[in-house]
């Protein structure tokens, strides 16, 4: 017997829609300790978190863990449609013809109840792919593999429908329910990203202190120029900051292309502290840096987590050692915080910067999966 799926589409988000997204995403993601990396591109509610108009919803505030944790998106990714998923028989079902026979639609006004939510999948769309950033719940029952079939099924029609396009799914720690939807549909895996942490003990700082943090006097590059190391400057760097950006990730599709917006946007986060943003230059030039993060402690657990944001040294000035100056500075700053912890994201791929990290201390605590499939547009 086929278990029929009711589904809530909605290219225009309401209150009720940001209520259920935000309630999803604190029981299904936040209880259970998810790093909220992806899910982040759950990307209505946090631009309505940051524009004023989600603050107060329901019954109380977004909460400070969600405004803390869910704000890595890039702002020329665009919001294009959500998808509620629900087993539960609503009387507001609309006969719509659909290819798959146990999936009907249902009104997209209507508010479904969180205990009847089974699932929910949002897709934006920019810099040439489409993304998908979805919230399971009770990802380990059987219904959490029909869940996630029909809601990545109907995301493909959708996408197909509105000009076809790569469609990625960013899987953290990815549940059986998805590995398995995934590999049913066709999907390749297309980037394994590393999550990798490293306890943080007095002395870390000793390093940095050795090479200071405004003057790297025993460094062997110090014989033919001025090196240095400081924190960023809001309104003097941005530009600098861009340029050597662009030249450290030009192969990289979304960290290669910020904008002068994307890194504004950050700048006016709750968890930006240009202290922890600190500028490796060359004769005054900027040849690397390292953007750290810290954020308040979550998920109940009472060590403090902080996150090597950002890591780069410009191609010109690769090979002289400078990654483990800047990532040692990042740490020790991390320390002065008081974060017990710290932890960053690497690709798999990417294995003479897997190797810096281990030989600082860093060990692998999960690993997240980008997943892709390349979707032809219907000629309607």
């Amino acid at each position: 017997m086929t278990t029929m799926i009711y589904i809530q589409q909605t290219e225009h988000l309401t209150k009720n829609h940001y209520r259920q997204i935000m309630d999803m995403y604190d029981k299904y993601l936040l209880a259970e300790g998810h790093e909220p990396l992806n899910e982040a591109a759950l990307l209505a509610l946090t631009e309505a978190i940051n524009d004023g108009q989600a603050i107060n919803l329901g019954n109380g505030e977004v909460s400070r863990e969600f405004e803390q944790k869910n704000q890595t998106h890039l702002t020329s990714v665009e919001f294009r449609c959500s998808f509620f998923a629900s087993y539960d028989h609503p009387e507001q079902v609309q006969n719509l013809e659909t290819p798959l026979i146990n999936r009907k639609f249902i009104d997209p006004d209507i508010k479904i109840p969180l205990d009847k939510i089974s699932g929910y999948i949002q897709l934006s769309n920019g810099h040439g792919r489409w993304h998908a950033a979805m919230i399971i719940a009770e990802p380990n029952t059987s219904q959490a593999l029909a869940t996630t079939k029909v809601l990545l099924q109907t995301s493909s029609q959708y996408i197909s429908d509105n000009g076809g396009g790569i469609m990625q799914l960013f899987a953290p720690t990815p549940p059986e329910n998805i590995i398995q939807a995934v590999r049913e549909l066709s999907f390749e895996e297309s980037s394994v990203l590393f999550s990798m942490q490293k306890t943080i003990g007095a002395g870390d700082h000793l390093v940095a202190d050795r090479f200071q943090r405004d003057k790297i006097s025993t460094h062997p590059l110090s014989a033919r120029h001025q090196i240095s190391i400081r924190p960023f400057q809001i309104g003097r760097d941005e530009q600098a900051w861009l340029h050597l950006n662009h030249r450290a990730f030009k192969n990289h599709l979304d960290q290669g292309r910020w904008t002068l917006g994307d890194l504004i946007y950050r700048e006016n986060l709750s968890w930006f502290d240009p202290e922890g943003f600190l500028l490796l230059e060359i004769d005054s030039k900027a040849a690397g840096f390292c953007w750290t993060k810290v954020a308040e402690n979550r998920f109940g657990q009472d060590r403090k987590i902080g996150e090597i944001y950002i890591l780069a040294v410009d191609s010109d000035w690769q090979g002289h050692g400078l990654g483990t100056i800047l990532l040692s500075s990042g740490i020790a700053y991390l320390e002065s915080t008081g974060a017990d912890v710290c932890s960053l994201y690497c690709e798999s791929s990417n294995t003479s910067a897997v190797k810096l990290y281990e030989s600082l201390g860093f060990e692998l605590h999960h690993r997240d999966i980008l997943y892709s499939l390349n979707l032809p547009g219907n000629n309607l």
